[in-house]
């Protein structure tokens, strides 16, 4: 009987502390009030990190550089670089925030190709920006690489 029980409590703490309740209703089925409604809130997508490269390239927290494969070029006249970086962030979510955050800075975008991953080409007077998004392989996260450079008719007028 002490047995039976034990059996008892056992099973009634391992329900109780499931994360789950299998019966809870999951929201309102067709037909009733609330369905087809969007959900209160949505996802907010990316922040801003607080520090970036140059102040009009737009850079989402968490991301991690890799110094031996970036560069960047500074002088007077002329900016430029290519900076690399890995993400654990979804290969969409990135997209989204240098959509977004890009013309929010006033970046025009220019092009979009989405194809085993994402290359976005933005542009600004006498400014090129090229946002590419890569797979790095399951569960190694993203590669997000950008090139920053001149656009083409402003490099004849510095040289």
């Amino acid at each position: 009987m002490v047995r039976l029980l034990c059996v008892a409590l056992v099973a009634c703490l391992i329900l109780t502390g499931c994360a789950t309740n299998p019966f809870a209703k999951k929201g309102p089925g067709p037909g009733e009030p609330g369905a087809g409604e969007p959900p209160l809130l949505s996802e907010p997508g990316l922040r801003m990190a607080s520090e970036q490269r140059f102040p009009d390239i737009p850079l989402p927290v968490g991301l991690k550089e890799d110094i031996e494969r970036s560069y960047i070029y500074e002088s007077a006249t002329v900016k430029l670089g290519r900076m690399v970086y890995t993400s654990r962030d979804s290969m969409n979510a990135l997209a989204n925030f240098f959509l977004k955050e890009c013309k929010n800075m006033g970046w025009n975008l220019e092009s979009v190709l989405t194809a085993e991953g994402h290359e976005m080409i933005f542009k600004k007077p006498d400014k090129r920006l090229t946002v590419s998004i890569r797979s790095r392989g399951i569960s190694r996260g993203q590669l997000v690489v950008i090139h920053f450079t001149p656009s083409e008719g402003s490099v004849s007028s510095v040289l």
